[in-house]
């Protein structure tokens, strides 16, 4: 039976062509802050590192490469997070063979889409952490419905925003395909002149409403993840989950 399209879970992707920018944390956040909300959601490591799991202090005894495949029930491979309404697919080494995998088996991304849907069937948001290249990345891109791109206030990475940005076009280009909204994640913002300069730039070249409130860069962002606790958890009324917070208001509020 065809869902509705209420029924179906909006697709929230974390992406970057560089590394170091925030996306695992930023997911983390993201994912448990919807969840607070009330919203059930699913959490989806397609990074080969793994640290969504890691952050929320889960064991990664499957790889998300298992529900990709697609040869078994996805509810298979879905494991709680001890939150209300937040599950996770942990991601590992073996995701990276979910290309040629999809390949060998004749899996379009199309087809790819339908499986991560079946994945999150029952929730109301998917949130996708993924690598910075590869095949799972463009898969994600594919199936965005809302895609956050993090980018640390830092030159190196402005750079590699025009890189993502690029990469993202190219990608809906080919597909005919393009998320519903793209919004740009300021991260590890400080009051520094290279800092504060990047962002008037992200802010005069994209805009307010593609550009979110910046994560400053605290000690408090660090100190959750080597806790296992989100920052809800460990720091909820601070600045870096007063950030989270307004990028998921914007998400739920569309």
């Amino acid at each position: 039976m065809q869902q509705s399209p209420e029924s179906i879970a909006r697709i929230i992707v974390f992406t970057n062509r560089k590394g170091g920018d925030g996306k695992s944390t930023s997911s983390v956040s993201v994912a448990s802050g919807l969840a607070l909300r009330g919203k059930k959601t699913l959490l989806l490591d397609t990074d080969t590192q793994g640290n969504s799991a890691m952050f929320l202090g889960i064991d990664r005894d499957f790889s998300a490469y298992d529900a990709l495949e697609g040869r078994r029930k996805p509810s298979e491979f879905i494991r709680g997070s001890g939150r209300n309404n937040l599950d996770i697919i942990p991601g590992s080494r073996r995701t990276a063979l979910i290309e040629s995998t999809h390949r060998q088996d004749g899996v379009s991304l199309a087809a790819a889409l339908d499986i991560i849907r079946r994945c999150a069937d029952g929730y109301d948001y998917l949130v996708i952490d993924t690598p910075p290249d590869g095949y799972p990345q463009e898969l994600a891109l594919y199936c965005a419905d809302i895609l956050v791109v993090p980018v640390a206030l830092d030159y190196p990475s402005m750079d590699g925003l025009k890189n993502t940005l690029r990469a993202i076009a190219e990608i809906s280009d080919r597909h005919q395909r393009k998320p519903e909204s793209i919004y740009i994640l300021p991260t590890f913002f400080t009051r520094d002149n290279e800092s504060s300069n990047n962002m008037a730039e992200l802010q005069r070249a994209y805009g307010d409403d593609m550009v979110q409130w910046p994560v400053p860069a605290l000690v408090e962002a660090r100190e959750c993840v080597a806790c296992a606790a989100t920052i809800w958890e460990y720091k909820p009324n601070g600045k870096v989950a007063l950030a989270y917070g307004r990028l998921i208001e914007r998400i739920i509020g569309g």
